[in-house]
């Protein structure tokens, strides 16, 4: 298997949100109600549209993982989104690799090379928010997060619960 993160371009914007839809249905069944999933790929589309903005405005900084050159995972990442809650931190937004390719150091490259993106803006200290519920939470705890907060997520009709995780110094993440 040959791997590689780069910078997303925007041809890469479908394949993203295909990622996102796939790694949804296959990770929230049983979290998130099944007519939301049951329908994400539909909202590809749109889906695409937004990562086409986010890439051509460079607000949320989009890293893809391909492997074989193929796209089956991505980042995102930027200032954290609650300034007042987390006014010094950088954040993860959206990490997803689909099936077949989790449990293979992926997750841990993308985490990895978003938090040397945050280190090039200047954070120090980054969080990571995770769906209550969902395996990644021990991923999370195994690079070192601490789950300090949660908050309330709301999506497909649901508000979801979601665990945020703490890294106090960046630094030390990327020399793992």
């Amino acid at each position: 298997m040959k791997d590689l993160i780069r910078k997303a371009k925007i041809e890469d914007a479908k394949k993203i949100a295909a990622v996102v839809a796939t790694a949804w249905q296959e990770t929230y069944r049983g979290i998130v109600n099944d007519e939301y999933l049951d329908n994400l790929t539909n909202e590809i589309p749109n889906m695409t549209e937004r990562y086409i903005k986010k890439i051509k405005e460079g607000v949320d900084l989009v890293l893809v993982l391909e492997v074989d050159e193929k796209i089956v995972g991505f980042t995102s990442y930027g200032k954290a989104k609650n300034e007042e809650k987390y006014p010094s931190y950088g954040e993860i937004y959206a990490l997803y690799i689909i099936d077949g390719y989790k449990g293979l150091r992926f997750g841990k490259k993308l985490v990895i090379e978003a938090a040397k993106g945050l280190i090039n803006l200047g954070y120090k200290e980054m969080v990571i928010g995770c769906l209550v519920g969902n395996p990644s939470n021990s991923f999370y705890k195994y690079l070192g997060g601490i789950k300090k907060d949660k908050a309330i997520f709301k999506r497909a009709g649901q508000d979801l619960d979601e665990n945020y995780y703490y890294y106090d110094n960046i630094k030390s993440l990327v020399k793992k």
